[in-house]
């Protein structure tokens, strides 16, 4: 639930607070950038049991290494996806969708940044999940929710779709730091 609040409540929000068209338009852009996050989540599903295995015969070291390239090759692949929503989200926006959602394909090179920052987090939280320290993932899952029910009001309101965009990067970007701090804490046990 934590989880879903940090990036699917903004369309809720959009659609309560804006309206339907909105809330359609906001997952309609959305749409766009799930190609890339798909395949980091499936390349995240290759990812684990090498990293299982790092993990377990090399220690955290080793899985650090090994996240960190994979997670260089992740967000440099979801880096330049940004540019061809910037070239072509006109043109796949207009093919899709008619001329309905023309006014917010400026928001395509923003909503880019969500599988950036999936790919940059998406690893650290497998490997505190690996080490046992589900708490850990749910406390960043609980700031992404925080930030989402605080501000994604607020912005939506204020900015519109717009805000609702400027919202779901914000949620997601804010678990980065955190997710950082938290898994170089040092464990003092295995269930947190």
């Amino acid at each position: 639930l934590l989880y879903w609040l940090c990036g699917n409540a903004y369309v809720v929000m959009t659609g309560e607070l804006l309206g339907v068209n909105d809330a359609g338009a906001l997952r309609a852009l959305q749409l766009l950038v799930t190609p890339v996050t798909q395949i980091q989540v499936a390349m995240n599903l290759l990812f684990l049991p090498s990293a299982a295995s790092r993990l377990g015969s090399g220690g955290v070291p080793a899985f650090q290494h090994f996240a960190l390239r994979f997670s260089c090759v992740l967000a440099t692949m979801a880096v330049a996806f940004i540019p061809a929503l910037w070239m072509f989200g006109a043109w796949f926006v207009g093919i899709l969708y008619g001329a309905k959602y023309d006014n917010y394909v400026h928001l395509l090179p923003l909503l880019g940044a969500l599988p950036v920052i999936a790919a940059l987090s998406s690893i650290w939280l497998s490997g505190l999940r690996m080490r046992g320290a589900t708490l850990r993932v749910l406390a960043v899952d609980a700031l992404g929710a925080l930030i989402t029910l605080g501000a994604g009001p607020w912005l939506i309101r204020r900015y519109g779709i717009d805000g609702a965009a400027i919202g779901l990067v914000l949620s997601s970007a804010a678990r980065l730091p955190v997710v950082a701090w938290l898994w170089l804490w040092p464990d003092r046990d295995r269930s947190n």
